[in-house]
């Protein structure tokens, strides 16, 4: 299932059938957690925002989760328009698999 906004899926639903790979907007790398998510992530649906803690004591910040590149393109735009993250990049989710702490 993909919403109106050009493929975005939530939590749960990743169909992988037709092989095309899920992407993220990686927004915002720190060495310490954001405290304020309010502040922080101002102009942003925070409910589409993932943390990861990962190797090297960094905590990474993902937008939402789309399948195909071109779903995930649309989805830095928005992030453009609507926040100071303009230095966020498309990322496959697989990569977090690779920088993930598991404990």
């Amino acid at each position: 299932q993909s919403s109106a906004d050009g493929g975005q899926l939530t939590d749960g639903m990743t169909d992988s059938s037709d092989r095309i790979p899920f992407y993220t907007v990686q927004i915002l790398t720190l060495t310490k957690p954001v405290a304020s998510w309010d502040r922080a992530f101002k102009g942003l649906d925070q409910s589409l925002i993932v943390e990861y803690k990962c190797q090297n004591n960094m905590y990474r910040y993902a937008y939402g989760k789309y399948k195909g590149f071109k779903a995930a393109v649309k989805a830095k735009e928005k992030v453009l328009e609507n926040s100071t993250f303009q230095d966020s990049f498309i990322r496959d989710v697989k990569q977090y698999d690779k920088l993930v702490v598991t404990e």
